[in-house]
């Protein structure tokens, strides 16, 4: 009942990788041992979030390229403006036809004028702390039905008529 609907995200999007713990009491800071690589055991999840509008969330199987490129592909429309960081995985949009920018977290660049990733870190935010401080635990078998939830959360955030009516009526539309 929350999933979005299949149209492309435009403007400007911003995209992001997390990682979910199974065991949150885990240091979360530690690095994977190869990029692209899961953290230990940890489930990825790839964000795709528009300034201002929505957000579209994947449960993937790693943060290659191989699975994050045709994510964009078929989530971004070719006329949008992507943000993200320098993970390796995004060096290709330029040759695969988007306009990117990014910025450099490990040199301590955090914003340079318009380039900048803060909207999807803050719905990371917002994610993580519900997936461990509300639910506790997530089984990977349903981690894409929560992201699904906090992305519909997030997509109409600015909406006259409460969460609870607006999945009411998708209820009745099915």
């Amino acid at each position: 009942m929350m999933t979005d609907d299949d149209t492309p995200l435009s403007n400007d999007v911003e995209v992001d990788e997390a990682y979910i713990h199974p065991n949150p009491a885990r240091n979360t800071r530690l690095k994977p041992k190869l990029p692209g690589k899961r953290f230990y055991n940890s489930e990825i999840v790839f964000g795709m979030v528009e300034r201002g509008g929505r957000a579209r969330i994947k449960h993937v199987k790693s943060s290659g390229v191989r699975v994050l490129i045709p994510e964009i592909q078929n989530n971004i429309a070719s006329t949008a403006t992507i943000y993200s960081d320098e993970y390796g995985s995004y060096r290709l949009l330029r040759k695969r036809g988007f306009d990117h920018q990014t910025v450099n977290h490990s040199q301590q660049q955090y914003v340079i004028g318009r380039v900048h990733t803060q909207n999807v870190e803050n719905f990371w935010s917002q994610f993580k702390r519900g997936i461990y401080g509300v639910y506790r635990h997530v089984d990977p078998g349903y981690l894409q039905h929560y992201a699904n939830e906090y992305a519909f959360r997030y997509s109409n955030r600015k909406s006259d008529t409460p969460m609870f009516d607006l999945v009411l009526k998708r209820l009745i539309l099915a």
